[in-house]
């Protein structure tokens, strides 16, 4: 099926389709004078250094500027993104920029949508704690919420702790707990 293409409100001569696809009506390479094109051609996405998707495009005043994909198909199919807002990945694949993969998030939701696995090992949300002379281990839920780190009931097993924290996501962040976490 052929997606369905509209136009870029903020790129002339740009539109993006609402499975994460852009094209353009530019000519490549036509130098300073920019020549546009009967059909337009679909532009090959880079990725950026944080992973994810991005194009070149040229903006209004006529300068070349690096655009995230996600960010462009938000706007386009959605409308503007309000200050102080991210578009946030669903399913946390960063180049999935289908419409229906995109929300708009605050700074906290975006991060309580993030990574399972903290560098030590230990699910996200979950500290360890080794105490006394019998090196007694113990498992601490813990979690951030309107910028206030909360701890809860240590564990035995880190099962336990694993159910409280799913718990305690889906309590405290709703629909923007991370899905693994789950």
């Amino acid at each position: 099926m052929e997606p369905i293409w509209k136009d870029i409100p903020s790129l002339d001569g740009y539109q993006a389709s609402a499975t994460g696809e852009i094209r353009s009506f530019w000519k490549r390479n036509a130098g300073p004078i920019p020549v546009k094109l009967q059909t337009p051609r679909t532009i090959s996405l880079s990725t950026s250094t944080t992973g994810y998707s991005v194009f070149r495009a040229r903006n209004r005043a006529g300068e070349r500027k690096q655009i995230r994909v996600g960010r462009i198909i938000w706007e386009t199919f959605c409308g503007a993104i309000p200050r102080g807002r991210y578009v946030d990945h669903i399913n946390r694949v960063r180049d999935d920029n289908r419409v229906c993969n995109l929300r708009l998030a605050t700074p906290a939701q975006n991060i309580w949508n993030t990574k399972l696995l903290k560098k030590n090992g230990l699910p996200k949300g979950i500290g360890i704690r080794i105490s006394g002379p019998m090196k007694t281990v113990t498992y601490r839920c813990n979690l951030t919420h309107n910028g206030k780190r909360m701890y809860f009931e240590s564990f035995k097993n880190i099962e336990s702790a694993i159910l409280c924290r799913r718990v305690l996501s889906r309590m405290f962040h709703g629909e923007f707990a991370c899905k693994e976490n789950l």
